[in-house]
């Protein structure tokens, strides 16, 4: 078992472990870049890299254009890194649509990473980040808006589908619903992609009611997706809005929405099945009932807003500062996030954070180790979840956050999902989560051990990841000192476990995301079983008291001990010794000697007690010491009398009579042999 540590610091340990093995934070991503109007601003954009707690080589290539020399950054622990690659735009952006092209981009890296894709132009701008192996996947449907217009470019903008290959001969299906470059709508398509080769599926109605929302994609190897609308128009702004989006297998039921500082923010629900229950609770409370493919559009007039459906869907938030736009896939609240979520500041521009977690965990936020800057007092409730979750939206200055800094927030209690907007309402706005779209919920308790049966085993549990509750469970015949519920607890072995040793005592996580199990494999080795003989009574003329201790089980040996002040002879250590009271112990009338268990390994000393009594010596009256008879009437009437310890006695004689009726009465005549007379 191992020692008890603090919960927190146990928290941060698994956290290490789990990035081994999650994304967004990954070694391997995959992405689309869309085409951006170069009359919109289609420059700089920057590839953003943040390191965790190993240095990372990370390396970009385009496997489908050989012709693309690889580029290859080493970057230290804790720290950001930026590749530009705005010279390689016409490498890297969908050229057209309807066609397969070579522009796919690979980012490996030999160290798990977060990353992000970013939009940089003077006044369009935009965050894609990359969901490494939640990107991929086989099954997709599209949420976009449907409220704004493309504006009218040169060259055109449009609303676009693209589509990247992981692996050669990838087939995949597309349905888009509203008609795009060479297909119609509701139409089902096929398209062939090897490793790296994309496929941009273009919506060019500059109509934002021609959506592309609920378009249906489909691969037999997995693909990553990139979701992009050039040009959306509000007011006077004219703004880009994507992301690449998960695989709909991380779709969710549970969404928090804190509303942008624009006052046009909107939200996107789409169904993923047919008969979706939506339940939207703000202000007020508005329920309905979509199916799969369809779309249900908020107008956020609210700053906070929880969606809660039926059934799993695609949640799309539209946001900004101003009337710039920006949009983004949100991960629902349930069993999603992180403990720690790295990010950085490109710009001076505003940054703001927004963090949900589970109340009671909201004082637990740092930056940087810096527990200043996120504060409780920030946080409100999400309505509708009865308490039970927290949200806030945080602006830091570029004094908090210097630009181009590296910056990791954690939480010591719980996981936390962390979105982040970057902009303002001259210059465009970015927004999109970086922080992970499910949760890794794990049970620990320790290592295997060995206890003895007449020991108590200390129990530890952790929990995390998702859920913070759970349950004990034993193969043994033992109990729990606490509620099975509580972690922190005591295991009470049985003597029955030592039958059936080794035994498990299980763990077993409890809530609202997948169950995960830990086991200690717990060997109970038996207790030590001590005898120490039936009690004894002795007379005080002949009181040397004579052992037949026994010990067994879980140990062979023993030693006595007195609780008056005889000795043993020939020493303690001797089962078999010989007790030889004291006066003290003789005069107190009774004595108590205890065997007790030795080397007896992990076991606690057993012990067993018997008690010695100590009687008074008899008292014996044979009559008169002088009977004078006659020869010829020789019988001697004996009046004898035995009292104290016994009343008891038997006559013997130094001659050769005898005694009438038997030498067992007190009262009994003697009879004188001739010899006697």
């Amino acid at each position: 078992m191992r020692n008890i540590v603090p919960k927190c610091l146990a928290l941060l340990l698994f956290i290490s472990a789990f990035f081994q093995v999650t994304a967004q934070v990954d070694t391997l991503f995959w992405f689309a870049a869309p085409e951006v109007a170069a009359s919109e601003g289609e420059s700089p954009v920057n590839l953003r890299l943040m390191t965790y707690e190993s240095p990372a080589t990370v390396t970009v290539s385009l496997p489908a254009n050989g012709a693309f020399a690889p580029i290859s950054v080493s970057i230290p622990a804790n720290s950001t890194s930026s590749i530009d690659l705005s010279t390689f735009l016409n490498l890297i952006e969908s050229p057209a649509g309807n066609a397969v092209s070579n522009n796919g981009l690979k980012i490996e890296s030999t160290e798990p990473i977060g990353a992000f894709y970013e939009l940089g132009a003077a006044t369009n701008k935009e965050l894609f980040s990359l969901k490494g192996a939640k990107a991929l996947g086989t099954n997709f449907y599209t949420p976009f808006q449907s409220h704004w217009d493309n504006a009218v470019t040169t060259p055109a903008s449009f609303s676009s589908i693209d589509i990247v290959a992981s692996e050669d001969g990838t087939t995949v299906l597309i349905t888009p619903r509203t008609a795009i470059i060479g297909h119609a709508q509701d139409v089902t398509f096929s398209v062939l992609l090897n490793e790296g080769e994309t496929y941009s599926a273009r919506d060019m109605n500059v109509s934002g009611s021609t959506s592309l929302s609920g378009s249906i994609v489909s691969s037999d190897k997995p693909i990553a997706i990139t979701l992009f609308s050039g040009a959306l128009s509000e007011g006077t702004c004219s703004n880009s809005m994507g992301d690449q989006i998960t695989n709909a297998s991380f779709t969710g039921n549970e969404f928090a929405i804190n509303k942008g500082s624009s006052s046009f923010d909107r939200v996107y629900i789409l169904a993923t099945q047919n008969g979706t229950g939506i339940t939207v609770t703000n202000s007020g409370t508005t329920t309905t009932l979509i199916n799969w493919g369809e779309t249900y559009e908020i107008d956020l007039n609210d700053p906070q807003t929880y969606i809660q459906t039926t059934k799993p869907v695609y949640v799309w938030h539209a946001s900004g500062y101003g009337c710039e736009l920006s949009g983004t896939q949100v991960p629902h609240i349930s069993c999603a996030g992180t403990y720690s979520t790295a990010f950085t500041r490109t710009t001076s521009d505003s940054l703001g954070e927004t963090l949900y977690t589970r109340t009671g965990f909201e004082s637990q936020f740092a930056i940087n180790g810096n527990t200043t800057l996120i504060t409780a007092p920030q946080f409100v409730d999400v309505p509708g979840t009865s308490g039970e979750y927290k949200i806030a939206t945080i602006y830091l200055s570029t004094t908090d956050i210097p630009v181009g800094s590296y910056n990791e927030v954690t939480n010591a209690g719980d996981i936390f999902g962390l979105g982040i907007t970057q902009g303002n309402n001259a210059s465009g706005a970015g927004y999109t989560y970086l922080s992970e779209f499910e949760s890794y919920p794990f049970a620990s308790v320790g290592n295997d051990t060995t206890i003895c049966a007449n020991r108590t085993l200390p129990i530890d549990g952790l929990i995390g990841g998702g859920d913070i509750t759970g349950s004990w469970s034993t193969s043994g015949f033992g109990s729990f000192a606490l509620s099975s519920n509580t972690l922190a607890n005591e295991y009470l072995p049985s003597p029955l476990d030592t039958l059936i040793s080794p035994i498990q005592l299980i763990l077993t996580s409890t809530g609202g995301c997948p169950n995960r199990k830990d086991t200690i494999e717990l060997t109970v080795s038996p207790a030590p079983i001590v005898t120490a003989s039936a009690d004894q009574t002795l007379c005080e003329n002949n009181s040397s008291v004579q052992l037949a201790g026994g010990v067994s089980g879980g140990a062979s040996t023993g030693t006595w001990s007195t609780l008056g002040s005889g000795t043993f002879s020939p020493d303690p250590d001797s089962l078999n010794a010989e007790y030889l009271p004291s006066a003290a112990d003789l005069s107190n009338g009774t004595v108590q000697l205890v065997l007790s268990s030795t080397n007896m390994a992990n076991c606690e000393a057993e012990t067993d007690t018997m008690e010695v009594t100590f009687t008074g010596p008899p008292v014996v009256d044979a009559g008169a010491d002088t009977i004078m008879v006659c020869e010829n009437a020789a019988t001697v009437t004996l009046n004898g009398s035995v009292s104290g310890a016994t009343t008891a006695g038997k006559w013997t004689t130094s001659g050769g009579g005898v005694f009438q009726p038997d030498n067992l009465n007190l009262s009994a005549d003697y009879q004188p042999s001739p010899a006697d007379i």
